[in-house]
């Protein structure tokens, strides 16, 4: 079995130092994928807002035909 020729805290300080790049990486890609789902809700919010408005237009379009009639 070889023995490491670096100091112990080397070793450690490598590993850390790439523990914190992988916990800053996933970071990173939580924040996209909440920004994503952030944007997918309000396009689906948009979205029934518009479902929302058309039926309110043809709601309108309904009562007054019995004025034009």
């Amino acid at each position: 079995m070889e023995v490491s020729q670096e100091k112990p805290m080397s070793v450690l300080q490598k590993l850390i130092k790439d523990l914190v790049i992988k916990i800053g990486l996933l970071q990173k890609i939580i924040l996209m994928k909440n920004i994503n789902m952030v944007l997918l809700d309000s396009t689906t919010v948009q979205q029934k807002k518009q479902e929302n408005l058309q039926k309110d237009l043809e709601g309108n379009k309904e009562c007054f035909k019995s004025f034009y009639i």
